[in-house]
């Protein structure tokens, strides 16, 4: 279903937000807690609109370039804290080609994958004001941060409320970015059955054994013995030792040493996101033999039929001939796909 929302014009001064619908003619003015003010606001859940340090944003996501032009960047982004992905699984942003690479559209897609969300801007009327604080507000002067409201509009003004205890959970939490033994924790008080497996190497050593991916994804309804994978960031292996340095052999024998040996071990590929054609291509190259292994559901349509993981890791040293076991994400069973 595919429904147009109204048109709005969202204003932060760094303190409180405007949203004002001029078609409804109607404002609402929502103050930002202490907590979430000055730079703090970039931790919020939409900080593609605020900047980001390149040094965080690499901590906080998982970034993939989708398409780049002359004007215009497309990102594929997936989060990799909790509290990222209890609000979206994934982002795609269109950024402008300019000095400050501002958004000219945003799609975040929910927790469960199965609903949209598109915010596009306007281009001319997409700005980024002086930091507050530089220019003085004289005595019974209006803060030249706030906007104007024209008369007649409805003005709604929200205020900060305190959370309302929550009682026990009735779906499943976002367990991205916590540290496998703190979602083991929780999964053993939600009664659920927990599964780890070892992913991919952490791009930072802060992120080692973080979980940064689930199955069943958030808010997926609890009940008890819920099987659940949890997949985590590994360190990466320990430097080799440099081999030992030896005389250079007599031409005969560098020549026999030329030739590859049959039987030399060869290094398994990494095929995790890889379409199961390419993957096999690559093991057949490698000349490994396959085992293919039906993996989780996805509702993902770019994920259908692609590697979720595989058995033994990327790296691993296999002969020729030796069996790599591919698990491969399939889409729901349905009447029409089921043959």
């Amino acid at each position: 279903t595919l429904q147009l929302d109204q048109q709005e014009r969202w204003i932060c001064n760094g303190e409180t937000i405007w949203r004002i619908d001029d078609t409804k003619q109607e404002v609402e003015i929502f103050p930002l807690p202490e907590e979430a003010r000055g730079k703090n606001i970039i931790d919020g859940p939409l900080p593609f609109l605020f900047g980001l340090p390149p040094e965080k944003a690499k901590l906080r996501f998982e970034f993939e370039l989708k398409r780049e032009t002359a004007n215009e960047v497309w990102l594929r982004i997936r989060p990799r804290l909790s509290h990222d992905a209890q609000n979206w699984s994934v982002a795609e942003v269109m950024l402008m080609k300019d000095k400050n690479y501002l958004p000219s559209a945003v799609k975040l897609i929910d927790p469960a994958g199965n609903e949209e969300t598109v915010y596009a801007f306007e281009r001319d009327k997409l700005k980024i004001g002086p930091q507050r604080g530089l220019l003085p507000v004289p005595w019974g002067r209006k803060d030249p941060f706030d906007p104007d409201i024209p008369r007649g509009y409805k003005v709604t003004q929200h205020r900060l409320e305190q959370p309302l205890p929550q009682g026990p959970p009735t779906t499943l939490p976002s367990f991205i970015g916590l540290h496998g033994t703190r979602a083991l924790n929780v999964l053993k008080e939600l009664d659920c059955q927990v599964t780890f497996e070892a992913g991919e190497v952490a791009p930072d050593e802060k992120l080692v054994h973080t979980v940064y991916r689930q199955q069943p994804a958030a808010r997926t309804p609890l009940q008890k013995g819920l099987p659940v994978l949890l997949t985590y960031y590994v360190a990466p292996p320990a430097p080799q030792p440099q081999a030992e340095q030896r005389p250079p052999q007599p031409a005969a024998d560098s020549e026999a040493a030329a030739a590859p040996r049959q039987d030399a071990p060869v290094e398994v590929p990494d095929l995790r996101r890889l379409h199961w054609r390419r993957a096999k291509t690559e093991l057949d190259r490698a000349g490994f033999n396959v085992q293919w292994v039906e993996g989780p559901v996805t509702t993902r349509a770019e994920l259908t039929n692609t590697v979720y993981n595989q058995e033994p890791a990327a790296g691993t040293n296999l002969k020729p001939g030796e069996l790599v076991k591919v698990i491969v994400y399939v889409e729901p069973k349905t009447a029409a796909n089921q043959q």
